[in-house]
């Protein structure tokens, strides 16, 4: 107890949870001078009473469309059904990872990236392109670099998905994280350190499923694996035995320091990956989270709470009255001491609940109806 941990998450600042301190797996970055619920279990039912289908083979077949095309989930095949060995993984995987390079006007970052579609659509981790307007650019297997755009990206579950002018790309075949198995072999495939090391694979083991992390300000649920990554890792994918995309990786431990640690990285399941890209795609933004239309800071001062800095007009928080310089106390019945605690408890309710948000003004206590809504794309400023 008593250790300094990090959840380097390949690089910005950090958010401080009780023995650790947490931050996305940074990313390889040098010196620019170095250079839907009861509808969908009817429809399972009434298909698997008709024979048709079994729920195994439901939850790993299943489709969801992306960009116009489908996308299909592969029945994942564990260590004991054909298994390929890992020459074969690198020889089937290879052409689906990118090389991402973003160059800012004072440094450049560089990370990895999954073909998704045919067509030029390209996922990565959204902390890749945070430090403002970059250029960049995707690097294929075979060399050919593209002039990239950024589709949107989200930080809150570290997601972007980026667009090249590409046609006849080798999209990745993706698994279902929903039956990934502890112990089963994790492949991770990318780019640690930059160019000088594209291409690197390394191997290990799922070492836990849904681990709750937290990642600067925002919780997540992450496949855990002990598979060597470094900087530059961000966005690569993390590979079953089988081949298929399990997650894509995004952090990794480290200590400030003591002794080093080792084997201890995260992924983003893909099937998260995915629900989010569609959303990036179609709307620029993730559809039906619930918003709050607040920014923010952490109060350290006498009393566990946020302050308000600015409301956004006729969001959730204006119709309630929360005011700038107004202090969050409390959301749905629970202290609120930092904004990691107020994003999480908004993220459990769903869009059009209405919950008491206690907010301190002028030395009164004020509990306040709020009814949360869901972010429209002017909101995503």
């Amino acid at each position: 107890m008593g250790e300094d941990r990090h959840y380097d998450s390949f690089g910005r600042g950090m958010a401080v949870l009780p023995e650790l301190r947490v931050r996305r797996a940074r990313r390889w970055r040098r010196p620019l001078a170095w250079a839907a619920g009861i509808l969908a279990a009817l429809v399972l039912l009434t298909a698997v009473a008709a024979g048709s289908v079994t729920l195994y083979d439901w939850l790993t077949g299943r489709q969801v469309s992306l960009t116009g095309r489908k996308v299909i989930f592969s029945q994942v095949q564990t260590d004991r059904e054909k298994a390929l060995s890992v020459p074969e993984i690198f020889e089937k995987c290879r052409g689906w990872v990118t090389e991402i390079t973003v160059t800012f006007p004072d440094s450049v970052a560089m990370g990895t990236g999954i073909v998704f579609s045919e067509d030029g659509y390209v996922v990565t981790c959204a902390h890749l392109l945070e430090g403002g307007d970059g250029t960049i650019e995707v690097k294929t297997v075979d060399g050919t670099v593209f002039p990239a755009q950024k589709v949107a990206s989200d930080l809150q579950t570290d997601i972007a998905v980026l667009k090249v002018a590409a046609r006849g790309m080798e999209p990745a075949e993706l698994g279902y994280g929903g039956q990934v198995l502890v112990g089963e072999t994790a492949v991770a495939l990318g780019n640690p350190l930059g160019k000088g090391f594209a291409e690197t694979l390394t191997v290990g083991v799922v070492s836990a499923r849904e681990r709750s992390v937290v990642v600067e300000r925002y919780e997540m649920s992450l496949l855990q694996f002990d598979a060597a990554v470094n900087s530059g890792n961000s966005g690569g994918p993390l590979l079953n035995s089988a081949g298929q995309v399990i997650g894509m990786v995004n952090a990794k431990i480290s200590r400030d320091g003591g002794a080093r640690v080792e084997g201890i990285g995260f992924a983003v399941p893909i099937d998260r990956v995915v629900e989010v890209a569609q959303d990036l795609i179609r709307y620029g933004f993730v559809q039906d989270r619930p918003w709050l239309g607040v920014v923010v800071t952490q109060y350290d001062g006498e009393w566990p709470a946020v302050r308000v800095d600015s409301v956004t007009e006729d969001g959730a928080a204006d119709r309630a009255g929360i005011r700038p310089g107004d202090w969050i106390l409390a959301f749905n019945g629970v202290p609120i001491s930092n904004y990691t605690v107020l994003n999480r408890e908004k993220d459990r309710c769903t869009v059009g609940d209405t919950v008491i948000v206690v907010v301190r003004r002028d030395g009164t206590d004020l509990p306040l109806e709020c009814t949360l809504l869901a972010m429209t794309a002017a909101d995503r400023s």
